[in-house]
């Protein structure tokens, strides 16, 4: 680090913020900033605490796992440094960013704390407003579909309109949320991806299941990734729509697929059909949230990657969508996700 603890202070502190050092023990050895503002705690207190004990004392409950496997990430190298969090949940309105300090002997892990409002955006925006925009998708259609009676031209293009733009909204929020304002309550943990996108047909309850003879297989490696808990209910809401939209008597398929790159697992999902919003003729590619094409809701296929690669975004994971190469399938969704890998050089 360069630069004198007193210089640090001086320009850190008028900002509400706070840097925390750490040798290599995860040894706390230096505090800059106004942290009696931010942790209602002085820098000497802090000084010569454990990262772990840190965590414990002055951050949110539930942050504590978060934090300490981003701790392992960094320091132990579980994760390829591509794939490391931009940023984590601290506290409620405090965010914390890792970064390795490089040109230091001593210092290993700088943290950097600062206030953010992220936390209260992500609970009006993302759950709030999100589920009003649910609600009203579910309730248009209901009266679209002339279960109260029949409607009125005026009546249809009225109703067609709402249930149009309540669902444009609702991709866009949760895209936004998830890219944006999602890691900011809730942090990457490393998971078994046999347990995330281990599903069968016992987790849906789909009568086209039974009706179509469809089957849901999973063929996936005992291998841990490292990412967002909530990514699997992404891929769960895409398996349910597609059980809606695939052949009968096909077969929906979570495999491995082969990457070049070993700091990866690819999970991809095969799956059978002729309906026109699910075919793959080229490549199908995320997109970014101020693209133009975002004025209207999303073809299927284009919605499905571009919400997982907003999941994907904080680790720096890949999603997209092309053809299948297996037999009896016609398209596929890939994902790649950070592997967490259980020593260095494993």
């Amino acid at each position: 680090m360069t630069g004198a603890p007193f210089e640090a202070d001086k320009w850190i502190t008028p900002f509400d913020h706070v840097l925390v050092v750490l040798d290599s023990t995860g040894l706390i050895r230096h505090v800059w900033g106004a942290s009696d503002a931010v942790l209602a705690v002085s820098a000497a207190q802090l000084e010569g605490m454990t990262w772990h004990d840190f965590v414990e004392e002055y951050a949110a409950e539930t942050t504590h796992r978060g934090l300490h496997y981003a701790w392992l990430a960094l320091t132990r190298q579980h994760v390829s440094p591509d794939h490391w969090p931009a940023y984590l949940p601290f506290a409620p309105s405090i965010g914390a960013c890792l970064k390795l300090v490089r040109d230091s002997p001593e210092d290993t892990v700088a943290v950097h704390l600062a206030p953010s409002n992220l936390p209260r955006l992500e609970r009006l925006l993302g759950q709030q407003l999100l589920d009003v925009l649910l609600r009203l998708e579910r309730l248009s259609q209901h009266v679209f579909r002339g279960t109260d009676g029949p409607l009125t031209d005026l009546q249809v293009r009225t109703i067609g309109g709402l249930s149009h733009g309540a669902d444009w909204a609702q991709q866009l929020l949760e895209n936004v949320r998830a890219e944006l304002l999602l890691p900011a309550v809730e942090a990457p943990l490393p998971q078994s991806i046999g347990e995330m996108f281990g599903f069968s047909e016992r987790d849906f309850a789909a009568h086209r299941l039974t009706t179509h003879r469809l089957h849901i297989v999973t063929e996936l490696p005992a291998m841990t990734v490292y990412c967002q808990p909530s990514l699997r209910g992404v891929v769960r809401r895409i398996v349910q729509h597609l059980i809606t939209q695939v052949e009968a008597q096909s077969t929906i398929l979570l495999a491995f697929g082969d990457s070049d790159n070993p700091a990866v697992v690819r999970v991809e999902v095969h799956f059978c059909s002729e309906d026109a919003d699910l075919q793959i003729t080229t490549r199908v590619q995320p997109l970014a949230t101020s693209d133009m094409k975002y004025e209207q809701p999303l073809p299927a296929v284009q919605s499905f990657v571009t919400v997982l690669q907003a999941y994907l975004r904080s680790v720096n994971g890949r999603a997209w969508a092309e053809s299948s190469s297996k037999p009896g399938m016609t398209g596929r969704i890939v994902l790649d996700l950070p592997r967490w890998i259980d020593a260095p050089g494993a």
